[in-house]
C-alpha cells in the first residue's frame, strides 16, 4: 500500500524539501514509498478535491501569501474551508511563527512541524498521522436497524446500494437495511469506499475487476459502475494498490 500525501506550502524550495523527507518515510505498514503530490495554488488544490482525489496526508503551511492563495487569509483557514472535520485526510500544519501555535486548533489537525524541517519532526508527525488513519478505518460503525443499534465493520462491508430512502448494507452474508443517505455514509465510511454509481458504494479492497459498466467483487457479487463514475473509481483504485495505469 502507497500512502498519498499532499503538501500546500508557497515556498518551493521549502515544499521540495518536505517532499524529500516524506519520500524516504518507511514504515513497515507502508509496501512502497509515499506518493507526493505538491500544491502550488489553490485552484490547483480545490480542483483535486473537488474530484474527490484521495489524500491520506496533508501538509499545509499556516502562512500563505502571494496571488496563488488570495482566496483563504491562511493555512488554517484553508483546512477550514476545504477539508471538513469528515475527512479522512489527516492534516498536519507548519509554520516558522511562533503566534500560529495556539491558533492551529481552530482546526482538525494530528500534528504539528516547525520550519525549517527535520526529518525527526516531520517522521514523527507522519507516524502520528498513520495510526490515527489506521484508527479511523479500524473503528466500527453505528447503524439504526430495526430499532436497535447495530456496529458493522467497514473492512467487512463489501458494497452500499441505495433503493429510494433506504440503503442497503452488504456486511459478508448479512445485508443491513438503513434509512441514510450513500452521501452521508461516505462521509463516514474510510477511504476505501468510492461512490461507483448513483446508487452503489464500492469497498475498493473487494474489487476483482472493473468492466467497462461494472464491478466484480471478490464475493461473487457484480455492482454497476456509470460512465461518469469510472475514471474515478480507476483513478482511486490504482492509487489504493498503488499502481499506475
Amino acid at each position: 500500500m502507497a500512502w498519498v500525501v499532499g503538501i500546500i506550502d508557497d515556498t518551493v524550495d521549502e515544499a521540495r524539501s518536505l517532499e524529500r523527507i516524506v519520500r524516504d518515510f518507511d514504515v513497515p505498514q507502508l509496501t512502497e514509498a509515499a506518493k507526493v503530490i505538491l500544491f502550488p495554488s489553490l485552484s490547483i488544490f480545490g480542483a483535486y478535491i473537488a474530484a474527490e482525489r484521495q489524500l491520506d496526508a496533508l501538509f499545509v503551511d499556516i502562512s500563505l501569501s502571494g496571488e496563488s492563495f488570495k482566496d483563504v487569509r491562511d493555512g488554517i483557514d484553508l483546512v477550514q474551508s476545504y477539508i471538513p472535520r469528515s475527512s479522512h485526510t489527516q492534516v498536519i500544519f507548519m509554520t516558522g511563527f511562533d503566534q500560529f501555535y495556539t491558533r492551529v486548533y481552530e482546526a482538525r489537525h494530528v500534528s504539528f512541524v516547525r520550519k525549517p524541517f527535520n526529518t525527526v519532526d516531520v517522521n514523527l508527525a507522519l507516524s502520528q498521522a498513520l495510526e490515527a488513519s489506521r484508527a479511523r478505518t479500524d473503528a466500527p460503525l453505528a447503524i439504526c436497524c430495526n430499532h436497535a443499534v447495530v456496529l458493522i465493520r467497514p473492512s467487512e462491508v463489501s458494497f452500499i446500494e441505495s433503493d429510494r430512502r433506504c440503503a442497503f448494507i452488504h456486511e459478508g452474508a448479512r445485508v443491513h437495511r438503513v434509512y441514510r443517505k450513500l452521501s452521508d455514509l461516505l462521509d463516514e465510511l474510510p477511504a476505501q469506499f468510492v461512490r461507483c454509481h448513483q446508487s452503489f458504494l464500492i469497498n475498493l479492497d473487494f474489487v476483482e475487476k472493473l468492466g467497462t459498466d461494472s464491478l466484480l467483487l471478490s464475493t461473487g457479487d457484480t455492482v454497476p459502475v456509470s460512465r461518469r463514475c469510472r475514471t474515478q473509481v480507476r483513478d482511486a483504485l490504482f492509487e489504493r494498490i498503488g499502481s499506475a495505469f
